[in-house]
Order: C-alpha cells, then sequence, then structure tokens
C-alpha cells in the first residue's frame, strides 16, 4: 500500500482506494491507515449513500485503533464547507462520539451547531411580528 500511495498522486490514490479498496474488512494498519484518510475526504465530497458507506470505513478504522494523520483537521478546516457535510451525517457523528476521532466530532458539532443558528428568530423579529410594543 505504501509503494502505491508513494507512486501516485493524492487523487489518484483516493480514486485507486475508493474503488479497490472500500469493501476492505482486514486489519492491517497502513491499510486502514489509508482507507480512513480516503473516508474522511468521502464524508464531505461524495453522495450522501457513499458518504454513509465511508462514515462506516471510518468507524471500523477508529474501532482498530487508527487516527488519521494529524493536519487532517487543518486540511478539512481550509478545504471543507461545514455546511458541506450533510446533517444526517453531522448528527450521526456528534450523537456517537466514542465511535470518531475527535476532530471529526469538532466538525459534526459545529455543522449542528450551524444548522441550529440558521433556524433562530430575532426576539426584536418576533416582538415586531407579534405586536409586543404596540400599546406603549
Amino acid at each position: 500500500m505504501c509503494a502505491l500511495e508513494a507512486r501516485t498522486t493524492q487523487v489518484g490514490s483516493e480514486a485507486l482506494i475508493r474503488r479497490y479498496l472500500s469493501s476492505y474488512e482486514g486489519t492491517e494498519q497502513t491499510t486502514l491507515e489509508l482507507l480512513q484518510s480516503t473516508a474522511v475526504t468521502s464524508v464531505f465530497e461524495s453522495e450522501l449513500s457513499s458518504r454513509k458507506k465511508w462514515l462506516e470505513v471510518l468507524e471500523r478504522s477508529y474501532s482498530q485503533g487508527i487516527v488519521s494523520e494529524p493536519n487532517i483537521r487543518l486540511y478539512l478546516y481550509r478545504t471543507q464547507e461545514i455546511s458541506s457535510m450533510p446533517l444526517e451525517i453531522a448528527q450521526r457523528i456528534a450523537g456517537n462520539p466514542d465511535k470518531y476521532p475527535r476532530y471529526m466530532i469538532n466538525i459534526a458539532e459545529e455543522r449542528c451547531r450551524v444548522e441550529a443558528t440558521s433556524n433562530i428568530v430575532p426576539v426584536a423579529d418576533i416582538a415586531a411580528r407579534d405586536s409586543w410594543f404596540e400599546d406603549l
């Protein structure tokens, strides 16, 4: 696996991993590390059904003690919009913090927070709508 990754670009290696290793069920650490790195970005970039599959890969690799490279969190913050993580995926991650690396939990919590705050109606708008101060 290391030879494969060393001989291709990141995009090329992720494409090969997605195509040939997405259903890998083994416990070999290097392969799980590559799968987890691919899973992390795929949770943001794939179709929803594919995202769920990659979330399971992330769970499985994390349960084996694999945590992606330490800089992946910074990479995600720089390259991914928080809103690109579907709310359903964010809720699943935030609701099961023992199954995911901390950086994924942070992103999921932020996504849930963004969703919650987008639905907040300012008190001034409610007061105007409900005519709270008309009699004053």
